[in-house]
């Protein structure tokens, strides 16, 4: 990477990281507004990385990437920094679609479905579902106020550059400093596939699934079952005590 490639990867880990550790739940408004100036200034640096990337990519598609990824991004940092366990769930969920965005623009259609299916029909559906069973009385401490929020959003940062600077190296086909090996990579290519693996795409999938990982596949629903009867019951005995 170039030098200012460098020093925009870092501006984005530096400006996003403090705005995020200033939006963290503290009951300051002073600090939440000047968070809020800090995390504009991360992704406006963002978009001067995606828009330095080769001339080759039209520029609508470009753009349009910028506006998946800066709706993901926003949406991340809403996640992380409500209150409200439910408006953090429904934040989440909009991360969710805005990464199946994402994956459409990649042709990666059956990403893209599976990650709404799975966690903005499933995952979040069953923490809504929780959070309402288990906090009838009202929000939690550990809900209005973080913990530990300059350890968290330090190695959320030190990740974020580790994360930029390797996708970048990749994207302008310069190898990543994480990359596989070309041995490890050769055995990967010349390794023996069963009949399910050989099977293109989602055909291979269902047919791994439910032939060789039934059991596991069955055991994994009965224990949510379970533990959602289990919030269910603990739910019941509170109202009644």
């Amino acid at each position: 990477m170039t030098g200012l490639t460098q020093a925009l990867v870092l501006a984005v880990a530096a400006t996003g990281g403090m705005g995020v550790f200033l939006l963290m739940p503290r009951g300051d408004a002073a600090r939440s507004r000047t968070g809020w100036g800090l995390c504009g200034a991360a992704l406006l640096f963002l978009w001067m990385l995606w828009l330095s990337g080769p001339a080759d990519a039209a520029r609508g598609e470009r753009v349009l990437f910028g506006l998946m990824a800066s709706a993901a991004v926003a949406s991340a940092v809403m996640t992380v920094t409500q209150t409200n366990p439910v408006a953090s769930a429904l934040w989440f969920a909009s991360v969710v679609i805005a990464t199946a965005g994402l994956f459409l623009m990649q042709n990666a259609q059956f990403l893209a479905v599976a990650i709404v299916i799975v966690y903005a029909g499933a995952i979040i559906v069953m923490f809504l579902f929780v959070i309402m069973l288990a906090q009838q009385s009202g929000g939690a401490i550990y809900d209005r106020l973080a913990r530990e929020p300059a350890l968290a959003v330090g190695a959320g940062s030190v990740l974020a550059t580790v994360l930029l600077s390797t996708a970048l190296a990749s994207y302008r086909g310069v190898t990543p400093p994480l990359a596989p090996s070309p041995a490890a990579v050769a055995v990967s290519q010349t390794a023996t596939l069963n009949p399910a693996q050989d099977a293109p795409q989602v055909a291979g999938l269902g047919a791994a699934l439910f032939t060789e990982h039934w059991l596991s596949l069955e055991v994994a629903g009965t224990i949510l079952l379970v533990a959602m009867v289990g919030a269910i019951v603990i739910a019941a005995r509170r109202e009644g005590a």
